[in-house]
């Protein structure tokens, strides 16, 4: 069907538009719009959830220097109570040991010898066993 002129264009583009539309009563035009309808209703909700991607990115981009800042002050507390922590519970078990390993015998040694010394200073004859308690 060839067309001319401006009523032939009038009449082709009607058509046109009527098969892109689904207009009519045959069963093409009745899945022409079912095809239009679904499209009404996924594009709209794929525009609404590319929206929301968008917007949630943007978000958290400008919560970046806040998580970062956050993070950072979370580190510092974290090492002066680690180090505050560990300092109480490195002394405490520092002092046993060296209390255990270095005090005790050099206790035991000093008494000893400032008692054996006293005997020697009043020139008196001192005792061959000296038990020494801990301190």
């Amino acid at each position: 069907m060839e067309l001319h002129g401006v009523d032939g264009v009038r009449k082709g583009l009607s058509a046109w538009r009527d098969r892109l539309l689904g207009v009519g009563d045959g069963f093409e035009a009745f899945e022409r719009r079912r095809q239009i309808r679904r499209l009404a209703i996924a594009v709209p909700a794929l525009a609404v959830g590319l929206a929301i991607g968008v917007g949630g990115y943007a978000i958290g981009v400008s919560q970046v220097v806040d998580a970062d800042q956050a993070q950072e002050a979370g580190f510092e507390a974290g090492r002066v109570q680690g180090t505050a922590v560990g300092a109480r519970d490195g002394y405490a078990e520092a002092f046993r040991s060296a209390r255990r390993d270095a005090f005790e015998p050099a206790y035991r040694e000093s008494y000893r010898s400032a008692y054996l010394e006293e005997f020697a200073d009043a020139d008196l004859p001192a005792p061959d066993d000296v038990e020494v308690r801990g301190p």
